[in-house]
């Protein structure tokens, strides 16, 4: 998959710089937890737009407030593309969920992957990470099955899904994950960060099956950090991580949609998040332009 079909790489509307001019890739997204999760909604894909992004990730809890039209209202309004509806569930955004209360989130799926489609949105994305408190910690079969419903459920909407996998062993199996779980609806969020945290690189990437990077978060690791740190998250191109190679990679496998910014924590209250976000983005640009094309 190479990226919502129809969206376009934006100008930065602040800077006037291109976003990923000549780089294979299409644009650029934020993570709204890279400008704070405080944010309301509609903040945060203004943000996104003034910033110069083309695309905005919408949490499901967003959606759910505002509702499928408010929501297709408003990124139309900013000129933005929906990227991942995030989360498709009620409580932690984890799910790596006990059974029971999984099998409660599956009963409510489908009316939520309906309303992700009246949105206008045509990917989901969720996370599993085990070792959080009150969660499980999920062999790579039991994972594999709860991803092949997801998909299966997600797949009768007409929707795509992307599995983010923080569990940085699981992360490592992300092809068995794949192949056991066998559906065409499935695909991976490749977070760099994550990658990082696993000790992996763009072999990894590349050993992965055709197709199946379906959304992408870049960052950069602050230099002297040591695996599997959790944070801080620094700017892409910034620190001791090699992300051009990454990239590279991604661009190999077939990726040319959008990169989506997540550096956290996210910056203090006070902080003015509309200058936050398009010195950001004109960071990433700008490290972007001083590559090659993938």
């Amino acid at each position: 998959m190479s990226g919502r079909p129809g969206a376009t790489a934006r100008q930065d509307d602040v800077t006037g710089a291109p976003t990923t001019g000549g780089s294979g890739f299409a644009g650029w997204c934020l993570d709204p937890g890279t400008i704070g999760f405080d944010l309301p909604f509609a903040e945060y894909v203004r943000i996104s737009a003034q910033a110069g992004c083309g695309w905005a990730e919408v949490p499901v809890g967003a959606l759910r407030a505002g509702g499928p039209q408010r929501v297709r209202a408003l990124l139309a309004r900013h000129g933005l593309a929906p990227g991942p509806f995030s989360c498709p569930w009620d409580g932690a955004p984890n799910g790596a969920v006990p059974d029971e209360l999984w099998r409660e989130r599956v009963r409510r799926m489908p009316a939520v992957f309906q309303q992700i489609r009246a949105a206008g949105g045509s990917l989901v994305s969720a996370f599993f990470r085990g070792d959080r408190p009150g969660m499980a910690q999920l062999p790579v079969p039991v994972l594999a099955q709860r991803c092949a419903l997801l998909a299966d459920l997600a797949g009768d909407a007409g929707l795509a899904v992307c599995v983010e996998v923080n569990d940085v062993a699981v992360l490592r199996d992300a092809t068995q994950l794949l192949e056991t779980a066998d559906r065409a609806p499935l695909g991976l969020l490749v977070d760099t960060f994550h990658m990082f945290r696993a000790g992996l690189g763009p072999q990894w990437i590349a050993a992965l099956p055709p197709g199946s990077v379906r959304w992408v978060h870049v960052s950069g690791v602050p230099a002297g950090l040591t695996a599997p740190a959790e944070l801080p998250r620094t700017r892409p191109f910034d620190g001791g991580q090699a992300l051009w190679p990454i990239l590279s990679a991604l661009r190999t496998h077939g990726w040319s949609g959008p990169l989506s910014i997540e550096v956290l924590p996210a910056p203090a209250p006070e902080t003015d998040r509309l200058r936050y976000a398009v010195e950001l983005v004109r960071h990433a640009a700008t490290g972007l332009a001083r590559h090659p094309a993938g």
